[in-house]
């Protein structure tokens, strides 16, 4: 699981943020704000697109794309993880880039059943 998760981290990383029509919304700004945030609304209501959205303003205030974690739970190389095996994915990001702490961007996170017990711990670590 942890190669998969690997390649699903670098991927992303190399491919980029895909390309996408911003849309005009005020993008709220995280750094001070110590939560979990959580996108809800239909299929194909561009919950997606707003992730994306949000990682191009932190590309442009100087982040590196590096910086992100953004897995998709929906890729079929990794849809078949156990909440048990979440902590892989920090895992494998250690991996490749060392001990700094990524923003973490989780899509369709809901089709694993305790992830909200994870992701608590890790906003408890100072995760955002």
């Amino acid at each position: 699981m942890i190669e998969n998760l690997k390649k699903v981290i670098t991927e992303f990383h190399e491919k980029g943020i895909p390309h996408f029509i911003e849309r005009d919304i005020p993008i709220p700004k995280f750094k001070r704000i110590n939560k979990i945030f959580t996108i809800t609304g239909p299929r194909r209501a561009g919950k997606t697109t707003l992730l994306y959205q949000i990682m191009k303003n932190y590309i442009k205030e100087g982040f590196s794309i590096e910086n992100f974690l953004y897995i998709n739970f929906e890729d079929e190389r990794i849809s078949d993880i156990k909440k048990e095996e979440l902590n892989l994915i920090l895992e494998a990001y250690r991996e490749l880039y060392g001990n700094k702490k990524p923003l973490l961007f989780f899509d369709e996170i809901q089709n694993i059943k305790g992830w909200d017990k994870f992701l608590r711990r890790l906003n408890e670590n100072n995760y955002k």
